[in-house]
């Protein structure tokens, strides 16, 4: 039952979206619970060198590679629950308006990988998941037969079953399965689609879209799909291989994820963050892979310890 200090959880939730009519904007704003909900909704509001491109060889770098997977956490985190305190209904209100707009049920599955770990996970209907580092995958279980659709941050290779729609979101954009293997790399301003079999629609959320095939690639910035991205595409994924490779990516992704796989902290002169780079790095030898990172960029870099690098 309902408390005269609280809001109906649909209400609540098409306010935040904007969704409300004036009548009915007008009494939730009467309600002696609005003050605080709408103290919270800005809290979690607030919550949220010219290039240089070098090419590097694979080549080199296989010479120096030679592999890790760990297991992580499966969590269940409900959304919409009774809103309790203001920093858990901060929490709770930033999630829940994600699983709301996305269409998730009230208690989506939640699979996690921290730095350094990769998972492999199944879903229902036994399409396969590899998640790469600092990743994490959600999907309602309950509700699979009927919409097989999955929100995904990080990185990840799926090899998807025959059968209805497959979706993968991304706060960039959707990727439709209309084939069976695929990677997607979705981190900070970007997400990157491969196409390794079968074939992939990439959507951005303006509605333009691109169908992929075996080899294709495609790149959706800032929510928008950038059509000229052609990155050179191998058998498999290359994390898979133990290589983290970029095309054409900002320092600081490159960086971000140097600092996952090594499970360090890296400093780095903030005129370097958007210098593009090309390039690849092994996660299995930490001086090699600054070497990688820093030779073609011009840069030196300190290891002043184990678990922190200074690169100017």
């Amino acid at each position: 039952m309902k408390e005269e200090n609280e809001i109906e959880d649909e209400t609540l939730g098409r306010w935040l979206a904007g969704e409300l009519n004036e009548t009915e904007k007008e009494e939730l704003e009467k309600s002696e619970a609005f003050q605080s909900y709408q103290a919270i909704a800005h809290f979690t509001e607030d919550l949220e060198l010219e290039p240089f491109k070098t090419e590097l060889s694979y080549e080199q770098l296989k010479e120096k590679l030679n592999g890790k997977s760990n297991e992580t956490k499966v969590v269940k985190m409900p959304v919409w629950k009774r809103l309790a305190a203001a920093a858990s209904i901060a929490v709770i209100l930033g999630l829940g308006l994600t699983y709301f707009l996305q269409g998730f049920g009230d208690d989506p599955t939640t699979v996690l990988t921290a730095q350094g770990e990769t998972k492999s996970l199944t879903l229902p209907d036994q399409s396969e998941v590899m998640l790469n580092i600092s990743s994490k995958i959600e999907y309602d279980e309950d509700n699979w037969e009927d919409e097989r659709a999955v929100h995904l941050s990080g990185e990840a290779y799926f090899k998807v079953s025959k059968g209805n729609r497959f979706v993968v979101n991304t706060e960039h954009g959707t990727v439709e399965v209309l084939g069976t293997e695929f990677n997607i790399r979705n981190r900070q301003q970007q997400t990157e689609v491969i196409c390794y079999e079968g074939k992939v629609r990439v959507t951005d959320l303006k509605g333009q879209s691109t169908v992929l095939v075996p080899t294709d690639a495609a790149r959706l910035i800032d929510g928008e799909l950038e059509t000229n991205w052609s990155p050179s595409v191998n058998e498999k994924a290359d994390w898979q291989n133990g290589v983290s490779s970029f095309h054409e990516v900002p320092m600081s992704n490159v960086i971000e994820e140097l600092e996952n796989q090594y499970q360090l902290q890296v400093q780095m002169d903030s005129e370097h963050n958007n210098r593009n780079y090309v390039g690849a790095f092994p996660h299995d030898n930490l001086e090699d892979a600054l070497d990688l990172i820093c030779n073609p960029m011009q840069l030196k870099y300190t290891i002043q310890n184990d678990s922190l690098i200074v690169i100017k």
